[in-house]
């Protein structure tokens, strides 16, 4: 009789537990591990142990979708001595799978962190005094299976170089160092130094996870996400803990992010240009939606200076309104490198600006000393990869994934 009497009080217990059945209906069967969900799935900010939420912050769900990629707005004219701005694009209906975006251009005090790991891996592998040669100091990164050096530090004399008649010596000189300024993009960094930082920002967030699960006993100059994983079978059981890596967004990806969500449907070509009422500001309020640059009319008449924003180069981040999604500076403040190549037997372009090993890159979103034209949605501009410039920064994406093995990293109690 007690033996019955405990039974059925165990079995109330099951039903009361917080494990009932209504929550074990997350549990793997490939992995035992109770997969809590959030929001977003299996993936986001709160379910990462406390170490690791550092390198995923501020970053947004974007949902899966799909949007017409059209024209640039007929009204919009190039200048004639750029050579870089591609104004037009076959229309064609685009979708994409979820994913995840940085709220904001990375910051150059997010971009120090990177350089300071360098400077302690090199002062660590090689000797300190050689960690302050800034020659020295590379990131290794691996792409399309060559093994490449990257240069990490920004190109400060960029302000100078970008602006030759300009007294820019102490942008040049405080920008990316003084702290009054860790607020502020990054520029002066190429295609290739912001492909670096992705890749180091992943391997540190996946290692912090496998630190807070005691599968790694400690941080490693060493450690490498892809190593990990494809290098021993340990690596392979615990690949269900492992985060997708940041990358830089495709064109498609971006354009996604930077409408916000709008209805293409609903919105006039002037308005389908901007995420926003109107090209240039709210007409009442005269504010500016954006940082950016000049606005002259037909008759050489300047409507807008540059400071006339607020801003008279580069802006804080998360000064002006962000879009639907949440996202602030999809246009204005930087430009932005993404992902893809430009190719280059599809436009008409000027043929001077190839190089050999050196393919050009798409740039989006305008910047703080480009006109209009740019911040259209549709519009693009490239560069080489290598450049650096005063007015080109960059954001991260990471793919969503919500396979059963991307598990969050509460385990069931024994």
């Amino acid at each position: 009789m007690k033996s019955q009497i405990a039974v059925i009080f165990l079995a109330l217990a099951l039903v009361c537990s917080p494990l009932h059945s209504q929550k074990l209906k997350y549990t793997s069967d490939l992995t035992g591990v109770y997969e809590k969900p959030s929001k977003h799935g299996f993936m986001g900010y709160k379910l990462l142990p406390k170490n690791a939420r550092h390198y995923f912050e501020d970053m947004d769900f974007i949902p899966m979708g799909s949007y017409m990629r059209g024209t640039a707005n007929e009204y919009f004219k190039a200048e004639g001595y750029d050579s870089t701005l591609i104004l037009s694009e076959e229309a064609a209906k685009v979708s994409l799978d979820a994913y995840f975006i940085s709220n904001h251009e990375v910051t150059n005090a997010e971009y120090r962190e990177f350089i300071i790991w360098v400077r302690e891996k090199t002062a660590h592998d090689l000797s300190p005094m050689e960690a302050q040669d800034t020659s020295k100091l590379f990131f290794q990164l691996n792409l399309e299976g060559e093994e490449i050096n990257i240069p990490v530090y920004p190109d400060t004399a960029c302000w100078i170089q970008d602006f030759a008649l300009s007294y820019n010596e102490p942008l040049s000189k405080f920008y990316f160092w003084h702290p009054a300024y860790d607020n502020y993009p990054v520029v002066g960094v190429s295609y290739y130094q912001a492909m670096a930082y992705c890749r180091w920002k992943s391997d540190r967030l996946n290692e912090e996870i496998l630190i807070a699960n005691k599968i790694l006993n400690a941080r490693s100059f060493s450690f490498t996400t892809f190593e990990y994983v494809t290098g021993s079978e340990e690596g392979m059981e615990n690949v269900y803990l492992i985060y997708p890596e940041f990358r830089l967004p495709t064109e498609a990806e971006w354009e996604w992010a930077a409408k916000g969500g709008i209805d293409g449907s609903k919105k006039t070509n002037e308005e389908l240009a901007y995420p926003w009422k109107s090209a240039d500001s709210d007409r009442k309020s005269k504010l500016y939606e954006a940082n950016f640059g000049n606005i002259i009319d037909r008759n050489g008449v300047l409507i807008k200076g540059y400071e006339d924003d607020g801003a008279m180069n580069t802006s804080e981040i998360k000064t002006y309104k962000a879009n639907d999604y949440g996202l602030y500076d999809m246009l204005g403040n930087v430009a932005e490198w993404v992902l893809e190549d430009f190719p280059i037997g599809h436009y008409s372009i000027d043929r001077n600006l190839t190089r050999k090993n050196d393919p050009m890159k798409i740039v989006k979103g305008g910047s703080w000393r480009d006109g209009p034209v740019y911040l259209d949605l549709n519009v693009k501009s490239v560069y080489h990869g290598k450049k650096q410039h005063s007015w080109i920064g960059f954001r991260l994406i990471m793919p969503y994934d919500n396979n059963n093995y991307m598990v969050s990293r509460y385990i069931i109690p024994k």
